[in-house]
């Protein structure tokens, strides 16, 4: 049977009193926290309880390299970890916990977004990986992009937060608060986050490795859009009709206007490609030109037109979601959204910006392509 955790915030490791403040889940909204429960794996030749412990809240995993896989006959290198359950097959799930790591140990998986066990022959077995390494005076590495996370962490407790949603196929991923993963999954439909000691061969692993984990927590939600990664229809609300570039314009100063949505035309399709602090550029597919208001305008019912991205801030929108699950897109340069003038429902009318009024002409749906 699953053990059910009892969550301690205090606890003793090497004789010192450590305070660990639990943190709310960080992106999304509509989250409801979970009972958080888990079954361990560890070397199948010892006893679960010298590769596994928990004491005063603080669940410690470890494994030795020569050690035995968890199951006799399986091929996989040692590991020590804690699989949590149920799957995640709808919306979106987030994991919250504080790890510690000696800065000596090396080459071993602390976290793993993996694939559902039948659909990993399909997908390939895991999503992402956490590695940790000495190096670097201790470091986390993505262990499929290799890319270095965090570093001169040995020793010291950090928080990680990864997050899946289903609906959008994104892993978002933050150490210590600060966002240092954002990519799309392996197309799968089901996943399970495990953590604690998973030996791997990206260096020579030491003779022993650790794994120390506390305040663990996660919470699920429905999952809606929280980033914007792949190719849109902008379809707005008051008409049905989608974000277009009339005539497939190649040109700065292409009007961008409201046409039927053909499937496969990459005038009517856009890409968001992230800036900062929420804001994207709106890449037209078929052009590379952005959507952005004519002139770098601060006026109501200034223009909208593509153009190629400049440093004035008039071709970057936040995409702002409505109480519909709609989203309006707020300009950076004027602070206006984008507008469908007048609630037309006509083919072909020029979108302009317009103060920001709740109404349906000024609601996107964004829908993936």
């Amino acid at each position: 049977m699953p053990k059910i955790i009892k969550f301690m915030f205090l606890g003793l490791f090497g004789g010192i009193a450590l305070t660990i403040s639990a943190s709310a889940q960080i992106d999304g909204n509509n989250w409801s926290s979970q009972t958080v429960s888990y079954n361990v794996q560890w070397p199948y030749n010892v006893s679960e309880s010298s590769r596994f412990s928990d004491s005063n809240g603080i669940y410690h995993c470890w494994v030795y390299s020569t050690d035995q896989p968890f199951e006799e006959g399986s091929t996989t290198l040692p590991r020590t970890e804690m699989r949590f359950n149920p799957d995640l097959t709808s919306g979106e799930l987030q994991y919250q916990a504080m790890l510690m790591c000696p800065a000596s140990d090396n080459s071993y998986c602390i976290m793993q977004d993996h694939t559902g066990d039948a659909q990993s022959p399909q997908y390939g077995p895991v999503a992402i990986m956490f590695i940790w390494q000495s190096k670097d005076g201790g470091s986390v590495w993505n262990g499929y992009t290799g890319q270095e996370l965090a570093k001169n962490m040995g020793g010291v407790w950090f928080q990680l937060n990864v997050d899946h949603n289903l609906v959008t196929h994104t892993i978002k991923a933050w150490i210590n608060s600060q966002l240092v993963v954002t990519e799309q999954d392996n197309g799968a439909s089901d996943y399970y986050f495990k953590n604690g000691v998973y030996e791997q061969n990206i260096s020579t692993p030491s003779s022993v490795m650790d794994t120390y984990v506390q305040n663990i927590q996660e919470w699920t939600s429905p999952g809606k859009q929280t980033s914007f990664l792949g190719t849109y229809e902008l379809q707005v609300e008051a008409s049905g009709l989608a974000l277009n570039v009339a005539g497939g314009s190649m040109s700065n100063g292409g009007e961008v206007v409201q046409y039927p949505f053909g499937k496969g035309s990459s005038n009517a399709e856009w890409t968001m490609s992230e800036t900062n602090n929420g804001y994207y550029q709106l890449v037209n597919g078929q052009s590379g030109l952005d959507v952005a208001v004519s002139g770098a305008s601060t006026a109501r019912e200034a223009k909208i037109v593509q153009w190629a991205f400049g440093s004035t801030g008039d071709d970057q929108w936040k995409p702002v979601e409505n109480s519909d699950g709609s989203y309006s897109f707020y300009n950076l340069h004027s602070g206006l959204v984008l507008d469908d003038p007048g609630s037309s429902t006509s083919q072909g009318i020029q979108m302009d910006q317009y103060t920001f009024q709740g109404k349906t002409n000024q609601e996107w749906e964004v829908i993936s392509q």
